[in-house]
């Protein structure tokens, strides 16, 4: 049965388990268990009434308000000691691994709305962070993709100058190669007109041999060719003219082997002096480079690294401030359950008390005019008081019984009172404990709001190092742009250089088809030489006119040896002038390798860049 005191004992009034003639009467046990009270009937056996027990009974039936009375008074001492024992038992509980005055100092009771503000405060400071944190974050990802791109075109061009490289240097061994065939093909030239010189003082010497007893002839010319009778005449007159041709021929050529030179000359001063401004716009960028200091990004990746720190710190002490103001308000709200139940107790208890001090008093009058027969004052006998022989022993019973449930209800009375000072003392303790906790926590708010008004500080910073960042990035990016620039003029003039080594190369091939017709030239001219020799010996008359013709030979022979001499130094300049070029272009390749080596120095200061942004 769960019911309250005065319903309890009327329901056991109107049930008849307190009534006459009946041998058991209830007696109340209180057993609390957390928030649900259970009354359980103990049953107490007595001896049936027997004759002179009636009247016992009938007394005993006056008195059963009262008995109701001192149930509920027992009932209520009862839930107050179950009370206690809860209360020492939640206390333990409570304490676990910490001492109870630990958790009075950490336990909150007042200014948890105060705290609830400060932590929204934080929070709204928290998700400020969080955003600036994200807009950084997409800054970063926006110039790592920028810089990506930027690699990837770095990459390419990289290609591609390796693939310029290998074209140059196969151009280069293809030239050196044809240059040793030409320098091979001169040298089988200076040996046939060694043999052809040969064979002309040969023919002088026959020539002075015959004497000057021969008739006269006028010199051969281009016009008297036609006019010539003798077919040796005309032969050696057909043989002097293709000589003479190919004379020509080779002088042209080497007139337009020479302009072709000058071409190439001035396109190589020009790439030489575009390679000289891309040399002097890399120093300079050297130079700007090195005024930078080193110190600069090291700092920027330390402020990065601490801003990182930081904003993981604060996190974690939001997260902290968290689970602190919910376990605050967990046994804040606890503290105030188990206060409001022990104001409650001590409000009920004092009604008891109350009441119980009124109905000791109207019983004290109500029993006085039955005592006042046994010659003491006021005072009721004790259980071992000896009554009259006047009164009866159903009275006496009646009147000890009474005694001793008034002595057992001022024990109790007595108890209450101690249990509810000992109440009023653990109220006054948790009174000072929880203002002890409010100073504490106030303290901890000051430190809270010092923290908060630091991390301001260092988030005003973080926002100041991002913006240094930001101009280092947009520096960075200017002067990938200017290497780029510098790239595409690189390529401009290299394509140019292409473009002359290929005419080169054509006026090469063309050289060597012009000293194959010479060479075939000169076969034929050596097998007219043969029949001239051999029309020399069969005739002497015409001695005076192989004269006059061996002068003229003799001059031409002196012509050839003088181109000869001008195409051996012409060929010597020309040696010369590709010895310088390849000159310039091993010192073109160290300078590309130093042009990647300082584009990778860019790179890595560009990974760095974003590191520290990261």
């Amino acid at each position: 049965l769960r019911l309250k005191h005065d319903e309890i004992v009327q329901y056991s009034l109107e049930k008849g388990i307190l009534g006459p003639g009946v041998p058991v009467h209830m007696a109340i046990m209180v057993v609390e268990t957390g928030h649900h009270v259970f009354w359980i009937p103990r049953t107490v056996h007595y001896p049936r009434p027997n004759g002179p027990q009636l009247l016992r009974q009938q007394c005993h039936w006056q008195v059963v308000p009262h008995f109701g009375a001192v149930t509920i008074h027992k009932s209520s001492s009862y839930t107050v000691n179950s009370r206690d024992r809860e209360i020492q038992r939640l206390g333990a509980l409570f304490a676990g691994g910490r001492p109870a005055a630990a958790l009075a100092k950490d336990c909150c009771y007042r200014d948890v709305n105060e705290l609830g503000h400060d932590v929204a405060t934080l929070q709204q400071e928290k998700l400020a962070l969080q955003q600036t944190l994200t807009e950084g974050q997409q800054t970063q990802e926006r110039t790592v993709r920028k810089l990506n791109r930027l690699s990837e075109k770095n990459q390419q061009l990289e290609k591609e100058l390796r693939e310029f490289e290998s074209a140059a240097i196969k151009l280069e061994s293809e030239a050196n190669r044809k240059m040793l065939e030409h320098d091979r093909k001169n040298s089988d030239l200076q040996v046939k007109l060694q043999q052809s010189q040969v064979r002309v003082r040969e023919l002088e010497s026959l020539l002075e041999l015959c004497g000057p007893g021969a008739g006269k002839v006028p010199p051969f010319s281009d016009s008297s060719i036609s006019s010539s009778t003798c077919p040796s005449d005309a032969m050696l007159q057909t043989a002097l003219q293709q000589a003479t041709d190919e004379k020509r021929l080779l002088y042209k050529q080497l007139n337009e082997l020479k302009d072709r030179e000058q071409s190439l000359l001035a396109d190589f001063d020009k790439v030489k002096s575009k390679y000289t401004r891309l040399k002097q716009k890399h120093a300079a960028l050297e130079q700007t480079q090195h005024q930078q200091p080193v110190s600069n990004s090291a700092e920027s990746q330390v402020e990065l690294q601490s801003l990182q720190y930081r904003c993981s710190e604060l996190e974690e002490k939001l997260r902290h401030t968290k689970q602190e103001r919910d376990r605050y308000s967990s046994d804040a709200e606890r503290q105030r359950t188990i206060v409001s139940q022990l104001k409650r107790d001590s409000v009920e208890k004092d009604h008891e008390l109350a009441e119980l001090k009124n109905e000791l008093h109207s019983q004290r009058k109500s029993n006085r005019p039955s005592t006042a027969s046994q010659g003491g004052g006021g005072r009721l006998r004790t259980a071992d008081s000896h009554g009259s022989g006047q009164s009866s022993l159903s009275v006496q019973a009646a009147i000890h019984r009474i005694e001793r449930e008034r002595d057992a209800a001022k024990s109790e009375v007595r108890q209450l009172e101690q249990e509810r000072d000992a109440l009023r003392e653990k109220l006054k303790l948790s009174t000072r404990s929880q203002q002890d906790a409010v100073a504490k926590h106030e303290n901890v708010i000051a430190e809270y709001s010092g923290r908060v008004a630091k991390l301001e500080a260092e988030k005003r910073d973080l926002q100041g190092g991002q913006s240094a960042a930001q101009m280092k990035v947009k520096l960075l990016k200017e002067e990938s742009r200017e290497l780029q620039a510098r790239v595409k003029e690189l390529e401009e003039s290299y394509s140019k250089l292409k473009l002359s080594y290929s005419q080169m190369k054509i006026l090469h091939e063309q050289t060597e088809r012009a000293l194959a017709q010479h060479q075939h030239r000169l076969l034929s001219t050596e097998t007219q030489l043969g029949t001239a020799e051999s029309k020399l010996q069969r005739v002497d008359s015409t001695v005076e006119d192989a004269q006059n013709e061996v002068g003229r030979l003799k001059g031409e022979i002196s012509l050839l040896r003088a181109s000869n001499a001008s195409l051996v130094r012409e060929k010597d300049k020309l040696l010369m002038d590709l010895d310088k070029k390849t000159e310039n272009l091993y010192a073109a390749e160290a300078e590309i390798s130093e042009l990647k080596a300082k584009r990778k120095e860019l790179k890595s200061t560009i990974d760095r860049m974003q590191q520290k942004l990261e």
